[in-house]
């Protein structure tokens, strides 16, 4: 229906989408104070209000992004509770581009069908991704614990560890 169609805009700032079921909706209801169709947007009001989804329990995975400011150009992916697929594509250019799906066998599919050159990665639980244009960083961390073992490579501004405090 129109009312449950990803992606979602919060705040006209935050937009995203979420795979999967958040378990605690009447405590994030009571949380968050708006009155939403779905999950998913409870999920993506608490992301754009606390920078993170550590109150929400379920299956969380969330692709989303800031449509200003300095994580404009930013696509965060998490992994909580779901299957979680990326591809980089290695272009003819040198340049990378990055597919993501919850099914690695139409991830798979797409990618053999257009020939592209690419290494498939399996996020670990409770993994953060931010692609940009100036890398890739990766966080694991332990939501019952908030501890992290941060994993960063292109990246050295370390932007994606405020969404894990």
């Amino acid at each position: 229906t129109v009312p449950n169609a990803h992606p979602f805009l919060i705040d006209d700032k935050l937009v995203g989408t979420h795979n999967g079921v958040v378990t605690n909706l009447f405590q994030l209801r009571k949380i968050i104070r708006e009155d939403y169709e779905v999950d998913s947007q409870y999920l993506l009001h608490l992301q754009h209000r606390d920078g993170n989804t550590q109150r929400a329990e379920g299956m969380l995975n969330l692709a989303f992004n800031y449509r200003e400011g300095h994580l404009a150009n930013t696509l965060f992916l998490q992994k909580h509770g779901n299957s979680l697929y990326i591809a980089e594509i290695k272009n003819p250019d040198e340049t990378k581009a990055y597919l993501y799906s919850s099914k690695i066998d139409g991830l798979k599919t797409a990618i053999d069908s257009l020939n592209l050159d690419s290494t498939i990665y399996a996020p670990e639980e409770y993994s953060r991704i931010a692609i940009s244009d100036t890398g890739v960083s990766y966080e694991v961390y332990q939501k019952s614990y908030k501890k992290r073992i941060r994993y960063l490579y292109d990246d050295e501004d370390d932007s994606c560890s405020r969404f894990l405090d």
